[in-house]
């Protein structure tokens, strides 16, 4: 009788991950462990389904077990090669994947992968190879990938024009729409109706919560991972629990992110106020602890304030301001995969940081001394003072500050600044901007001239709190 092969069984399992089901597909592979628990393909499946349910750590461990069993299988290198990366573990992702390149040398993934991690001349036999894969019919997401490497190869050779021609092209072909007139018509109304609304009344049951704010790429990342360091704080990481609890009110023509619910705000009654808390709630971690303060740190709740005021008795909002020609240049660069398609243009970029602007002064009218708006500029300059401003404003007792965060924390960060993260707080992400102004002028002009800039940089050097 015919062995049954874990691959006669596979599809089904890759059709529950395509559709996002991953706690039926790991259960799926669950109650094939004994027919097949010792197939490499098998094994790299587990360990896939796993990532993508949260569970990091045991993923680590599963795949190297796979690579010890299995030192041939080019999965088990690359797979691990990855999720070493995405923990900022630079240099043993890199020896991942050149084991994974050793064993399957015509990989384009693996190879696209070490360039991203491993710095690399644009005259390299690196980027020759991988100029060469751009003339072939490979897939957009692999050249998305190629284009970023390259760029940044030539970014680093002091090459900006270069540099931005494939930022442009990784850009364009991305094919992503975002609203942005709508978004800023969304602001507007915030601010009319938001006003009126009342405040949530004290609740005893209700955690404390402090919402971090701001652009993407502002440092809210790096902001959250030192707070962390606060025994008496539970950082969250980016979670889109309080969008949900406002998509739950189900209000007349809702659409997210457009201007044709905005309108029904001042219809909000007791009843949707109280199913947007229980919808809140339900969708915090389960591990989430009582006593502590709680710390989200997704940039886009900065347009749901209003409703988190309505929840949240003890609500505290920091709002993380940088540069914006650096977060214009760090946002054109990077690859959020379907998210975010304003940052595929500099028009889109602008739009985006005028809108976040004005919500950010409408939710400083809603909550006074409740939100604080940092400097990034300030904080990395003046780590330990400005530090201590932050914990205090959220009420946590600075002298009880640790000097590292969990083990755990550091690998809960999955965004885009997961490198950053790892590096701590340095000035290194100050004034990239200035190498490429030529390049950043559509974005300046867009968000309203030079003058704009110039005012921007006037309100930052007042926002720095240090004594003197």
């Amino acid at each position: 009788m015919r062995a049954i092969r874990y691959q006669d069984h596979r599809d089904d399992h890759l059709q529950l991950m395509q559709r996002g089901k991953y706690h039926e597909a790991f259960a799926m592979l669950q109650e094939m462990a004994p027919m097949h628990g010792d197939d490499p393909v098998y094994i790299a499946d587990l360990a896939e389904a796993m990532w993508y349910m949260g569970d990091e750590k045991q993923v680590l461990d599963l795949l190297h077990i796979l690579v010890t069993r299995f030192p041939d299988y080019y999965r088990g290198w690359l797979q691990l090669g990855l999720r070493m990366g995405s923990y900022g573990e630079t240099e043993q992702a890199v020896a991942c994947f050149r084991k994974a390149l050793e064993l399957k040398p015509e990989s384009i993934a693996a190879r696209t992968e070490l360039a991203k991690h491993e710095p690399f001349s644009p005259n390299s036999q690196q980027a020759r190879v991988l100029r060469k894969y751009l003339e072939d019919d490979i897939a957009d997401p692999v050249k998305i990938e190629i284009l970023i490497a390259l760029a940044n190869a030539e970014a680093r050779s002091g090459s900006a024009v270069k540099a931005f021609h494939y930022w442009t092209q990784m850009n364009a072909l991305r094919k992503l729409d975002y609203d942005t007139e709508g978004l800023l018509q969304m602001v507007k109304e915030i601010g009319r109706l938001a006003p009126a609304m009342p405040r949530a009344a004290t609740d005893a049951a209700m955690p404390r919560f402090l919402f971090i704010t701001g652009m993407p790429r502002s440092g809210t990342t790096i902001t959250e991972t030192e707070l962390a360091k606060h025994p008496d704080a539970h950082p969250m990481g980016e979670l889109p629990t309080l969008q949900i609890a406002v998509q739950a009110l189900k209000l007349p023509a809702f659409s997210g992110l457009r201007r044709d619910w905005i309108a029904h705000l001042h219809s909000i009654d007791a009843a949707q106020i109280a199913q947007i808390r229980a919808v809140f709630l339900s969708q915090l971690p389960r591990n989430a602890p009582r006593g502590k303060v709680l710390i989200t740190k997704t940039p886009a709740d900065a347009f749901s304030i209003w409703a988190a005021r309505l929840i949240i008795p003890e609500l505290k909002v920091l709002h993380i301001e940088r540069h914006p020609l650096d977060v214009a240049l760090s946002n054109f660069s990077t690859n959020f995969g379907t998210l975010r398609g304003y940052h595929t243009t500099l028009d889109g970029i602008a739009d985006v940081t005028r809108a976040t602007w004005q919500v950010r002064d409408i939710n400083a009218g809603l909550l006074g001394a409740d939100m604080r708006v940092q400097s990034y500029r300030a904080m990395v300059e003046d780590q330990e003072n400005q530090l201590a401003h932050c914990l205090a404003f959220a009420g946590l007792a600075p002298e009880r500050m640790q000097t590292e965060a969990d083990p755990e924390t550091l690998r809960a960060v999955r965004t885009a600044s997961v490198h950053q993260v790892r590096q701590g707080v340095n000035t290194k992400g100050l004034e990239k901007w200035r190498k490429f102004e030529r390049q950043l002028a559509p974005f300046v002009s867009r968000l309203g001239g030079p003058e704009v800039i110039a005012a921007w940089e006037a309100q930052d050097r007042a926002r720095d709190f240090r004594p003197g």
